[in-house]
């Protein structure tokens, strides 16, 4: 009962690992990646710098993902990127940008990025077996209730 009672009130944690809705991706291959990008879902992104005080934070983000080509994706999210052996830095953050509102800001290290996957399954798939689960469960205890109701009417 605990298994499907998980799986009606948390159906993703079961679905992520059937049918992952996001794929890692390398961060220098983000302006590539951006530009095979099929869907309307928001890119995340794992982001490491100093916050306003100087101490050292890391935090994830959401950006949308919108327009035609990679470098016209990355820039309507309000982002220029330089390559630093490998690691992606965001070298200016646009003014009123989704990137601005998202807290990023100049000198921040890309660590990783996650890309919507096309085609994953919904996550509203598993209350299915959940459902079918809790009938058998409940068909079971009918019967052993029947089958204690008969064994007291012999007695």
């Amino acid at each position: 009962m605990l298994l499907i009672a998980f799986a009606l009130f948390r159906p993703a944690y079961f679905m992520e690992r059937i049918s992952p809705s996001y794929v890692k991706i390398e961060p220098y291959n983000l302006v590539s990646e951006l530009q095979h990008a099929h869907s309307t879902r928001d890119l995340k992104m794992k982001v490491s710098g100093l916050s306003d005080i100087g101490e050292p934070v890391t935090f994830y983000v959401h950006l949308p993902i919108q327009g035609e080509s990679g470098e016209q994706r990355l820039s309507n999210m309000g982002l220029t990127l330089i390559d630093n052996d490998g690691s992606m830095i965001i070298d200016d953050v646009a003014f009123d940008s989704p990137a601005a509102a998202m807290g990023l800001d100049w000198d921040q290290t890309i660590l990783s990025v996650e890309m919507p996957v096309e085609g994953a399954l919904a996550k509203e798939w598993l209350y299915i077996p959940a459902l079918l689960m809790l009938w058998g469960i409940a068909l079971i205890q009918i019967r052993r209730r029947r089958a204690m109701i008969i064994k007291l009417a012999m007695d």
